[in-house]
């Protein structure tokens, strides 16, 4: 079998562009998937399935993306008007599955850094506020809720696997296209199957060790 012959970085660069963007096409749709669903649950009254839905979209990260965004709005305003009512498990429900979005698309960097230290923030108020544990009675609010934000501060820090085989994947999938189109094909053109099919196994696993990462919920 012979293609036609393959060389050069603007080639590798082309093959991996046209990976990432079918995976940035599936993330994107599964996004607004998940944030239609939101909305028609929250019209017939279903705030959890409302949250939960709001919850996925928010994970099905990319930078910019519009759904992102509007999954945050829509779990903060879920998460005040419980507050608002007097719902307080409500409220820390639509509140953790915020936090639980934007640990999850931690991966190598932090884009929602500042969703989930407004969710941290919110919990660690309204944990402080409800009947503390025997043996914390004698502490104040004040102290419950530091203890309670230094809680979630290391359950933060425990959390880097996920973005670790995120990062992983991303760079495996890398690596066996730019083996697959280097060294899948000799000088004339012709398909090297001991060399191609290995790079292609490796570039396949990294990408859906990837999305596996990032989109799992």
């Amino acid at each position: 079998m012979k293609l036609p012959r393959l060389d050069g970085a603007p080639v590798v660069a082309a093959v991996v562009l046209v990976a990432l963007a079918a995976a940035a096409a599936r993330v994107t749709a599964t996004g607004r998937a998940s944030l239609v669903a939101s909305d028609d649950a929250l019209r017939r009254g279903d705030v959890t399935g409302a949250v939960v839905e709001a919850r996925r979209a928010a994970r099905s990260y990319l930078p910019g993306a519009a759904h992102v965004a509007r999954a945050y709005d829509r779990l903060r305003s879920v998460a005040a008007d419980a507050e608002a009512h007097g719902d307080r498990d409500t409220a820390l429900f639509a509140w953790r599955a915020a936090r639980s979005a934007a640990i999850a698309t931690r991966w190598g960097l932090d884009p929602a850094a500042s969703e989930r230290a407004s969710a941290d923030a919110a919990l660690a108020r309204l944990s402080s506020s409800a009947a503390p544990p025997t043996a914390l009675r004698d502490r104040s609010p004040a102290d419950l809720e530091r203890l309670y934000a230094s809680l979630l501060a290391d359950e933060t820090a425990s959390s880097g696997p996920r973005a670790g085989y995120a990062a992983a994947g991303l760079l495996l999938c890398v690596a066996g296209v730019f083996a697959f189109v280097r060294r899948g094909f000799d000088a004339s053109g012709a398909l090297r199957a001991r060399l191609a099919w290995p790079a292609l196994v490796v570039a396949a696993a990294g990408f859906a060790l990837w999305l596996g990462a990032l989109a799992r919920v």
